[in-house]
């Protein structure tokens, strides 16, 4: 239901839906991303800032979560997961969109060193925004050709 609300660029009953779904699942990452995302595009998508700050606010409280869960299971839980990734691979689009290079590159080489559970469409679309990063992180230190 919230897919179709969604894709029909209805995002207030979209969010309303996602709001009723909340506590209801055990794992609340892809909830809270798309939660994040939808807010982002109801009010018109033009402040990317906003959108980074509240990945990162979702993304560090994922993180204190798995290594919680960590300290408590005395195993090792996968801090980067297939549920994180998609996560992750936003918080470094924004990243990329507001010029934070480094940033971005940091976000995208934690991902790349634990490409193995992410489904290749995940995984081509990590490697096109490293190098993007990359690339774009090298061009701004290089001084400019006279």
């Amino acid at each position: 239901r919230c897919n179709d609300l969604f894709t029909a660029g209805t995002y207030g009953p979209c969010l309303a839906s996602l709001q009723q779904l909340k506590g209801t699942r055990t794992i609340e990452t892809k909830l809270a991303l798309n939660t994040v995302v939808c807010s982002y595009h109801q009010h018109g998508g033009g402040n990317v800032k906003g959108f980074f700050d509240e990945l990162s606010r979702v993304k560090s409280g994922i993180e204190a979560l798995k290594i919680s869960q960590q300290e408590q299971a005395g195993d090792d839980v996968a801090i980067v997961d297939v549920e994180t990734a998609l996560l992750r691979l936003n918080y470094a689009g924004a990243a990329l969109r507001l010029r934070k290079y480094g940033t971005a590159e940091e976000t995208l080489d934690g991902l790349f060193n634990s490409i193995e559970p992410l489904d290749e469409v995940l995984a081509i679309r990590l490697c096109m925004m490293l190098l993007d990063s990359l690339a774009r992180g090298q061009a701004g230190h290089k001084s400019p050709e006279r």
